[in-house]
């Protein structure tokens, strides 16, 4: 049937690596889909894409079968990308290190927030998870303009100034820094950052002590940036959050997440978010929480119940698709928790249509 054969074996490729330990299930998998022809241009064309190329030469490095199979050409564009992800994210380290000291200077506080701190927390090297354009630093609202002032003095430009939103962006050449008080607009939910600092922590990174989220407060970025991605390149998203579960699961707070969610108005995006871990990457969240995804509300019951072939389809090659808008309407449609919300998000749209592009993280 047509459903059963949207999972190429080229796709259940990446998914089988796309990520930083490989179980005894994945490596079987993994032996599986080797014993037929592969086409690695489109494997390494769909990995950049993704972003995940990184972590497909880790394992290839690590498992003996797979190397002695990749043809010479293929290894070559994989340890390439890995290289030049590397050299790229060292020198975005620096570049956060000096602002983070500066800020510093000036009893400004301050939290790394997305790739730049994900690298080394969950991926430990800094090659394996490529940063997506900007260092997004969360500050305090009342500190905007004595970091703005930082910023300058160190020859950045404000480039996309949005004050009262939820973000500054500055540029220097083609570095790019964002400066955050909040994740998402504050007419659609309203997160509430104070919470967030009450509850992160400090951890010794690169032998400077940096303050962090908390491990469930991590979610609230990751899900946001992935309602707003989904069919667009959204697989390596999909991944920090099966490192964050798969590495931290005997720490995560599930029930703080779930009331937290509700409170932010993201436990639908979170639904579709761990199912879509669950089903394209085998991350083990607990099976009460996989009981709790399933229960009452419509939207769940959908988003829950999608195949796992419809999803890595939609997700890997969707965007190829002359329904992918169609699909990735629907689905941003059921990730919002409620009529209002997707009322909300309409009527912006209809009414501010130039502000679409900026307002990312609908």
């Amino acid at each position: 049937m047509r459903r059963q054969s949207m999972i190429t074996p080229e796709i259940s490729f990446i998914l089988c690596c796309s990520r930083t330990n490989l179980n005894y299930k994945a490596i079987s998998a993994l032996k599986n889909i080797l014993v037929k022809e592969l086409n690695w241009e489109q494997i390494i064309t769909l990995s950049k894409q993704h972003r995940v190329a990184s972590l497909i030469y880790q394992n290839i490095l690590k498992i003996d079968f797979l190397k002695q199979i990749i043809p010479d050409g293929a290894f070559e564009d994989f340890r390439r990308y890995y290289y030049t992800t590397l050299h790229d994210n060292i020198s975005r380290w620096e570049e956060l290190s000096s602002i983070l000291d500066n800020f510093r200077q000036h009893s400004i506080e301050a939290i790394p927030l997305k790739g730049i701190i994900l690298a080394d927390i969950l991926y430990h090297n800094p090659g394996l998870r490529p940063i997506y354009a900007d260092i997004d630093i969360l500050i305090k609202e009342n500190d905007i303009g004595k970091a703005s002032e930082i910023l300058k003095s160190l020859n950045y430009s404000m480039s996309m100034p949005k004050a009262g939103i939820y973000n500054i962006l500055f540029s220097s050449g083609n570095r790019h820094i964002e400066l955050h008080w909040n994740f998402i607009v504050s007419w659609l939910t309203k997160i509430k950052t104070n919470e967030l600092w009450q509850r992160s922590t400090t951890g010794l990174i690169n032998g400077k002590e940096i303050r962090l989220l908390s491990n469930e407060d991590l979610f609230w970025p990751l899900l946001v940036q992935i309602r707003y991605e989904l069919l667009y390149s959204s697989l390596f998203r999909i991944c920090d959050l099966n490192e964050l579960i798969s590495q931290k699961a005997d720490e995560l707070d599930w029930g703080y997440i779930f009331k937290t969610a509700q409170r932010y108005h993201l436990v639908n995006c979170l639904c579709l978010s761990l199912t879509l871990c669950q089903k394209l990457l085998s991350t083990p969240i607990p099976n009460n929480i996989l009981k709790k995804l399933r229960k009452a509300g419509v939207k769940k019951t959908i988003l829950s119940n999608l195949s796992r072939q419809r999803l890595a389809y939609l997700i890997i090659e969707g965007t190829t698709h002359k329904k992918a808008e169609l699909w990735n309407q629907l689905l941003k449609f059921l990730m919002t928790d409620s009529i209002t919300d997707t009322i909300k998000i309409l009527k912006h749209k209809l009414t501010y249509p130039q502000k679409i592009k900026p307002l990312q993280n609908l």
